[in-house]
C-alpha cells in the first residue's frame, strides 16, 4: 500500500482545493522555498494519520490548520489521502477488497472534526486501527523523521540506544510490560497477606456473629410473612365486604327503583285513562253545540208554521184586492205585501217596523184619497152652486156623483176590512206562539234552577281553582330559567371533573397517601407534602421556587415528631418519604439586612427573597422557611452571580431560568427543562379541583332550586288541568242552561211586543172601520136624499164638502203620524238593509206566487208538514243531547273525583317515594363509602385486582366462611407484639450481611487462589520470555549493526561504524556507536564534524526502519546539515536499501532530489500555495533506456523478419 494522490481543501496555506496526484510508489521528493508550503504537504499527510500531538505539525490547536483561521472566509480544512491497495498481501485488514483506500479528515471552524473512510463517517478508533495495522502509527512514529530529530540520536547514552533497538525489534514493549508485572506481582504479594489477615482477623468473627444473628432474623421474617399473609386476609375481608356492601346495595337500589317505577306506571296509566276519559267526554261534548242548533231550528220552524197559518187567512176577495193593488203599481203591492208575516225567524222584528211603515204609507193613500175624493165633491158643490148640477139633468149628474163616491167608499171599507181581518189573523198567530213560549219555559223552569245550581257551583270551583293557581306564584319562564341553568352547570361540572381528573392523574406522585396508624387518627396533624401547602403569587417565578425547593418540594410535613415516627412505623407508605416535624425543625432565614444589601446591588424589582413570592398558612411558617429561607430568587443569571458572591450578600441565588449560584463557587444550569414545572401542574390541579367543588356547590343549590320549582310545576300542572275541566264544564253548563232559555226569553218579549203593537194597529183600523162605515151610511143617505130631493143637493153637497174635508184633516193628520212613525223607523231600516233585501227577494217570489195562489198555498202547507216533522224531530234530538250532556257531566264529575283520588294517591306516593329516596340515599351513601372505600384498597394494594377471583373460595386462603374477624385481628396483634420484642435487638440486614460478608469470604479466598496462581504464571511466562528476549535482542542486534555499517559507509565512504556494548559488559548492558575512518578508530564522536554526525546518526536510524519496514516513510529536510555530495550519497542509499517502501522527502538540496522519481515543487502565488509535478532525471534516464531497448529489439525482429 502506498500513498497516490493528495487532496488540500482550506488546509494551512492550501485555500483553494489542491489536488497532489501521480506520488512514486518508491521515492517522491517535496522542494521548494522556504514558506511555499512543502512541510504543510507532510503536516496533512499527519493530519490525517490522527496526530495528536499537534507541535509536531507547528499549531496550538485544530482551528489554527484552517486557511489564515477562517479570517479569509474558508471556514473548514480538508485533506484527503488517496491510497493504492493493489497489493493485497499489504492491504489493512479488514480493506483487502478495495484497490484504493480513501481516508479524509476535516475540521471546522468552530465546530467538530470528522474521518470519513471511502466516503463514509469513522470513527476515530477505526482510523487508527486502519493505519496501525500497516506499522503507521503516527502517535509514536519511527517512519516519521522530522527536522531535529536526527541530532537528538548522538546525544543518547547507551541505555537509550539500546532502547531504540529494543524497541525497532519489539523487545523494548516487552520490558515495560515485565516491569509492571513485576510491580503487579508486588502488590500482590502484599493484597495476599491483607487478604489473609483480613480473613483471620475480620471475616471469620463477624461470619460466627451473624450466623447467631440470621436465625433470630428468620424468626422475624416467619412472623413478618405471616402478618403480612394475616394483613393480607384482613384486607380482602375489607374489600371483600365493601363489595358486598356495593353489590347488596345496586340489588335493593334495583328493587326500591322498580317498585318506585311499578307505581309511578300504575298510577300514571290510571290518570292517562281517566284523562282519555274525559277527553272523549269532552269530543262529545259537541252534542249541547248541537241542541242549541236544533234550538235555533225549532224556533225557525215555529215561525214558519205561524207564517203558513197566516197564508192561510187570505180568501178571493183577498186575491181580487191583490190583483187590483198589482194592477195599480208596485209600490202598493209591496205594502200590501208588506203586511204579510215572513216565516224568518231573524226577519220578525224588522216585520213589526215594515207594518208600521207599510200602516203609514196606507194611511198616506187614503189621506190622498180623500183629498181626492174632496176636490171632486169641491168641484160638484163648485158645480151646484153655478147650477151646473140642474142644467146637466141635476138628478142623473148627483147621483152619479154620489154614487161613485159611494162605490170608492165601499171600496175603501173593503179594504180597511181586510186590514183588520189581516191584523187579527197575525195577532191570533202571534197570542198562540206567545202561550207555547210560556208553557215551554214553564216546563224548563225545573232544569233551568238545577243547571244554574250547577253552574254556580262550577264558577265557585274555577274561581277557587283560579285563586290556587295564582297562590302557587309560578313564574312561565323561571322553571326553564332555572332548568337550562342547571344543564348549563351540569355540563361544565363534567367537563371540569374530566380536566381535573387529568390533572389529578398528572400530579398523582404529589399525593402523600397513607393508612392511619392508629384509630381514630386526626388527619389534620398530616399536613401535607410542601408543594401542597404553597402557592406561587406569580406564575413567572414557578420554576425559580421549583428549583429552590429541589427535593424537599416532595417532603411531608406533619406537627410532631411522634406523627411523623407513627406513620413511618403503621402508615403503610408506599414510596420513601422525608418527613418535616414542625415541633423539631430548626431553620433560619437571611437577615433583611443581607436582603436589602442584594436588592441593592441589581435594578428594582430583580431580587426577591423566595419566602416572599410563595403564600402558605401561618401553622406551617416554620417548614416553608426551612425550605425556601435562605434563597434569593434573581432575574437574570448576571444579576445572580453578583448577588451570590458578594461579599455582604454571599447567599445561594436562583435565576427564573432555573440556573443555581452558589457562593461556594458551584454553578448548575444549561439547558432548560421543556417539561412542565412541578408547581404549575399542581397549581392547575388545585384550581380546578376549586372550580369543581364550587360547581359542586352551585349544582346543588340550582338542583334544589330546581325541584321546588318542579314541585310548584307539577303542582301548577295538577291545579291547571282541574282548572281546564271546570270551564269545559262551565261551559257545557252555560250553553245548555243558558242556550235555550235565553232564545225562549227574547222570543217572548219579541211577541209580547209584537202583540202590543198589533193590538194597536187593530183598534186604530176598526175605529178607522166605524169611521168609513158611518161615513158610507151618510153618503148613501145623501144619495138616497139627492135623488128625492135634487133642490138640497148643493147644501148637502156642502155638508159633504164638509165631513169629507174633516174625514181629510183626519186622514192627513193619521198620515203625517204614520210618517211620523216611519221616520223613526228609518234609521233602524237602514241597520236591516241586508234583511230588508232578503225580504224584497221574498216579496218578489210572493208576487209571483200570488198568480198561483193554490199551489204556493199547497207548496206551504206541504212545506209546514216537513218544518213541523223536522221540528218534532230536532227537539227529540235536542231534548236527547241535553239528557246526553248532563249524564256526561255526572261523568266528568264522578272522573274528577277519581281523578282527584288518584292525584292523592299520586301524592302519599310521592311521600313514600321521597322516604324510599331517602333510605336509597342511605343505601347510596353506604354504597358511595363502600366504593371510596375499595378505590382507596385498590390504589394501596395493587394485588387486589388480580387476587380478586379468589375471595370468598372454599379451600383459598380468602375462605372467608371460616374466617374470624376478631380472632384474626388478636392473631395479628399477637404477632405484631412479638415482632416488636425481637424488633429490639433484631438486625434487618443481617440476611444482606450474611450474604455479603459469606461472598467476601468465598471472595478472597478465591481472590488468594487466583493471585498465587497468577503470580505462578507470570514467573513462567518471564522466564520463557527472557530466554526469548535474549535470542531476539542478539539477531535484531546483529541485523542493525550490520545494516548500520552498510548504510554509514554507503553516505561516506571509507569509513565505518558499528554499535558495541559497554566495556565488560553485553549487549544487555547498552550499546554505544563506534566510529572508523580508514581503519582508524574514533576515540569520541565529538571529533566528528556537524555532517559526519549526522550521517552517522541518519544511518543508524534507517537501519532501525530497515528491521522493520513500514510501507511509507517521510523525511522533513533531514540534509540541512550535509554537503551536496553527502546529500547524493543519502539519495543513492535511500534508492538501494528502502526499495521496497515509498519514500516522501522534503528537502531544498538538488543533491537529494534529483535521486527522487518524482518531484513536487510547491510555490507561493498571491498568498496561497501551489504544487506542480514533474519527473526526476533518473527515471527519465531509465524511461529513455527502456524505449531505446525497445527499439533495438523491434529493429532486430523486423531484421529477422
Amino acid at each position: 500500500m502506498y500513498l497516490e494522490e493528495i487532496i488540500l481543501d482550506g488546509f494551512k496555506s492550501y485555500a483553494n482545493r489542491t489536488v497532489i496526484s501521480g506520488f512514486d510508489s518508491k521515492f517522491n521528493a517535496i522542494t521548494g522555498l522556504n514558506g511555499s508550503g512543502k512541510s504543510n504537504i507532510l503536516d496533512a499527510i499527519c493530519f490525517v494519520l490522527g496526530i495528536t500531538n499537534l507541535s509536531q505539525v507547528r499549531v496550538k490547536n485544530l482551528q489554527e490548520l484552517v486557511y489564515k483561521q477562517g479570517q479569509a472566509g474558508i471556514t473548514k480544512a480538508t485533506v484527503t489521502l488517496v491510497f493504492n491497495n493493489e497489493r493485497s498481501d499489504q492491504s489493512p485488514i479488514g480493506y483487502e477488497q478495495y484497490d484504493r483506500i480513501t481516508v479524509t479528515r476535516q475540521v471546522v471552524i468552530g465546530g467538530r472534526n470528522k474521518y470519513l473512510i471511502q466516503g463514509h463517517n469513522a470513527q476515530v478508533n477505526q482510523v487508527q486501527n486502519l493505519f496501525h495495522s500497516v506499522q503507521l502509527n503516527v502517535n509514536n512514529p519511527h517512519f516519521l523523521i522530522m527536522q531535529g530529530h536526527i541530532t537528538k540520536v548522538l546525544n543518547m547514552k547507551p541505555k537509550e540506544i539500546l532502547g531504540m533497538v529494543e524497541e525497532a525489534c519489539g523487545t523494548r514493549l516487552y520490558e515495560m510490560k515485565k516491569a509492571q508485572a513485576q510491580k503487579t506481582m508486588e502488590k500482590k504479594d502484599v493484597k495476599v497477606s491483607e487478604i489473609t489477615k483480613i480473613l483471620e482477623e475480620d471475616i471469620t468473627p463477624t461470619l460466627e456473629k451473624l450466623r447467631a444473628q440470621r436465625s433470630a432474623y428468620l424468626q422475624w421474617a416467619s412472623n413478618s410473612t405471616e402478618i403480612e399473609r394475616l394483613h393480607r386476609q384482613e384486607t380482602a375481608f375489607e374489600y371483600y365486604s365493601a363489595r358486598q356492601t356495593l353489590h347488596d346495595g345496586a340489588e335493593e337500589n334495583r328493587l326500591i327503583a322498580e317498585e318506585l317505577n311499578l307505581e309511578s306506571a300504575i298510577n300514571r296509566l290510571k290518570v292517562e285513562e281517566i284523562e282519555r276519559k274525559v277527553k272523549a267526554i269532552q269530543s262529545n261534548s259537541k252534542a249541547s253545540a248541537d241542541a242549541d242548533e236544533l234550538s235555533v231550528r225549532e224556533g225557525r220552524a215555529s215561525h214558519l208554521e205561524v207564517g203558513a197559518r197566516t197564508l192561510e187567512g187570505f180568501d178571493p176577495r183577498e186575491r181580487e184586492l191583490q190583483q187590483r193593488n198589482n194592477r195599480d203599481g208596485p209600490g202598493e203591492a209591496g205594502a200590501s205585501v208588506g203586511g204579510e208575516s215572513v216565516p224568518e225567524h231573524d226577519a220578525k222584528r224588522g216585520g213589526g217596523r215594515d207594518r208600521k211603515r207599510i200602516e203609514a204609507e196606507n194611511r198616506a193613500k187614503e189621506a190622498s184619497e180623500e183629498r181626492v175624493r174632496l176636490e171632486e165633491l169641491e168641484k160638484q158643490l163648485e158645480h151646484a152652486k153655478q147650477g151646473d148640477v140642474g142644467s146637466s139633468g141635476s138628478s142623473g149628474s148627483s147621483g152619479r156623483s154620489f154614487g161613485d163616491l159611494v162605490e170608492a167608499q165601499r171600496r175603501v171599507q173593503l179594504e180597511q176590512a181586510s186590514k183588520i181581518k189581516q191584523l187579527r189573523q197575525q195577532l191570533a198567530a202571534s197570542e198562540a206562539e206567545l202561550e207555547r213560549i210560556n208553557a215551554t219555559l214553564d216546563r224548563s223552569a225545573g232544569e233551568r234552577a238545577k243547571n244554574e245550581a250547577e253552574l254556580t257551583a262550577c264558577r265557585d270551583r274555577v274561581n277557587k281553582l283560579r285563586s290556587e293557581l295564582s297562590s302557587i306564584g309560578l313564574d312561565s319562564g323561571e322553571y326553564e330559567h332555572a332548568q337550562q341553568s342547571l344543564r348549563n352547570v351540569e355540563a361544565e361540572l363534567e367537563q371540569v371533573r374530566s380536566a381535573c381528573d387529568r390533572a389529578e392523574s398528572q400530579v398523582s406522585s404529589l399525593r402523600f397517601s397513607y393508612s392511619d396508624p392508629e384509630p381514630h387518627f386526626d388527619r389534620s396533624r398530616v399536613k401535607g407534602l410542601v408543594a401542597e401547602l404553597i402557592e406561587v403569587r406569580d406564575e413567572r417565578f414557578t420554576n425559580a421556587i421549583e428549583v429552590c425547593a429541589g427535593g424537599k418540594l416532595y417532603q411531608v410535613v406533619v406537627d410532631t415528631d411522634e406523627t411523623g415516627s407513627a406513620l413511618l412505623k403503621k402508615g403503610r407508605l408506599q414510596r420513601r418519604v422525608t418527613i418535616i416535624p414542625l415541633n423539631r425543625i430548626r431553620h433560619h432565614t437571611l437577615p433583611p439586612a443581607k436582603v436589602l444589601q442584594a436588592q441593592r446591588l441589581a435594578p428594582q424589582g430583580s431580587v426577591s427573597l423566595a419566602l416572599t413570592l410563595v403564600g402558605y398558612s401561618e401553622s406551617v411558617q416554620e417548614a416553608i422557611e426551612y425550605v425556601f429561607g435562605t434563597t434569593l430568587v434573581c432575574e437574570t443569571l448576571d444579576v445572580a452571580r453578583k448577588v451570590a458572591f458578594h461579599p455582604g450578600v454571599r447567599a445561594r441565588t436562583v435565576t427564573l431560568d432555573g440556573d443555581i449560584v452558589d457562593p461556594s463557587g458551584v454553578l448548575e444550569g444549561g439547558a432548560r427543562s421543556r417539561s412542565v414545572p412541578v408547581l404549575q401542574l399542581l397549581a392547575e390541579a388545585n384550581q380546578l379541583r376549586d372550580r369543581r367543588v364550587a360547581l359542586e356547590q352551585e349544582a346543588a343549590q340550582l338542583r334544589a332550586s330546581f325541584e321546588r320549582l318542579r314541585g310548584k310545576r307539577q303542582e301548577e300542572q295538577r291545579v291547571q288541568g282541574r282548572l281546564e275541566l271546570e270551564l269545559h264544564n262551565m261551559e257545557v253548563l252555560e250553553r245548555s242552561a243558558g242556550g235555550e232559555s235565553t232564545r225562549l226569553e227574547s222570543e217572548k218579549a219579541a211577541r209580547t211586543k209584537e202583540i202590543a203593537e198589533l193590538r194597536s194597529l187593530l183598534e186604530e183600523a176598526v175605529g178607522e172601520e166605524k169611521r168609513g162605515e158611518a161615513h158610507l151610511r151618510d153618503l148613501e143617505a145623501k144619495e138616497r136624499e139627492m135623488k128625492a130631493a135634487g133642490a138640497s143637493s148643493v147644501q148637502a153637497l156642502m155638508e159633504s164638502v164638509e165631513a169629507c174635508r174633516q174625514s181629510a184633516k183626519m186622514k192627513a193628520k193619521a198620515a203625517e203620524s204614520g210618517a211620523n212613525e216611519a221616520e223613526e223607523q228609518r234609521l233602524e231600516e237602514e241597520e236591516q238593509r241586508r234583511q230588508l233585501g232578503e225580504m224584497e227577494a221574498a216579496i218578489a217570489a210572493q208576487r209571483e206566487a200570488l198568480a198561483t195562489h193554490a199551489k204556493v198555498v199547497e207548496a206551504l202547507e206541504a212545506k209546514m208538514r216537513a218544518m213541523k216533522e223536522e221540528y218534532d224531530r230536532v227537539k227529540r234530538e235536542a231534548t236527547a243531547k241535553r239528557e246526553e250532556a248532563h249524564r256526561q257531566s255526572e261523568e266528568v264529575q264522578e272522573y274528577q273525583r277519581e281523578l282527584e283520588a288518584r292525584n292523592r294517591e299520586m301524592e302519599e306516593a310521592e311521600a313514600k317515594r321521597k322516604q324510599v329516596a331517602g333510605r336509597k340515599a342511605k343505601l347510596q351513601k353506604a354504597r358511595a363509602d363502600a366504593e371510596s372505600r375499595m378505590q382507596s384498597l385498590l390504589s394501596q394494594f395493587a394485588w387486589l385486582s388480580s387476587e380478586e377471583s379468589e375471595f370468598g373460595k372454599e379451600g383459598t386462603d380468602y375462605d372467608f366462611a371460616r374466617l374470624d374477624p376478631k380472632e384474626l385481628r388478636a392473631r395479628i396483634a399477637s404477632l405484631e407484639e412479638e415482632q416488636e420484642h425481637l424488633g429490639r435487638r433484631l438486625n434487618k440486614k443481617v440476611l444482606g450481611m450474611m450474604e455479603k460478608a459469606e461472598s467476601e469470604y468465598q471472595e478472597l479466598l478465591k481472590k488468594r487462589r487466583i493471585i498465587e496462581n497468577d503470580r505462578s504464571q507470570i514467573v513462567k511466562v518471564i522466564d520463557e520470555l527472557d530466554i526469548k528476549k535474549k535470542e531476539t535482542l542478539a539477531s535484531t542486534y546483529a541485523k542493525v549493526n550490520r545494516d548500520f555499517g552498510s548504510i554509514f559507509s554507503t553516505l561516506l565512504p571509507g569509513a565505518s561504524a558499528r554499535l558495541d556494548p559497554p566495556a565488560g559488559g553485553t549487549v544487555l548492558d547498552g550499546l554505544e556507536v563506534r566510529v572508523a575512518f580508514g581503519g582508524k578508530e574514533k576515540e569520541s564522536l565529538s571529533e566528528l564534524s556537524g555532517g559526519q554526525r549526522s550521517l552517522l546518526a541518519l544511518s543508524l536510524v534507517l537501519a532501525l526502519l530497515l528491521f522493520k519496514p513500514a510501507p511509507m516513510y517521510i523525511l522533513d529536510e533531514v540534509d540541512a546539515a550535509l554537503d551536496l555530495s553527502h546529500t547524493q550519497n543519502i539519495g543513492r542509499m535511500l534508492r538501494k536499501h528502502f526499495g521496497q517502501s515509498q519514500f516522501i522527502v522534503v528537502s531544498l538540496k538538488e543533491g537529494m532530489f534529483t535521486n527522487a522519481n518524482v518531484i513536487f515543487r510547491t510555490k507561493f502565488v498571491d498568498g496561497v500555495s501551489t504544487v506542480t509535478r514533474t519527473v526526476g532525471q533518473i527515471l527519465q534516464d531509465e524511461e529513455r533506456e527502456g524505449e531505446g531497448e525497445k527499439g533495438k529489439e523491434s529493429k532486430r525482429r523486423h531484421k529477422s523478419s
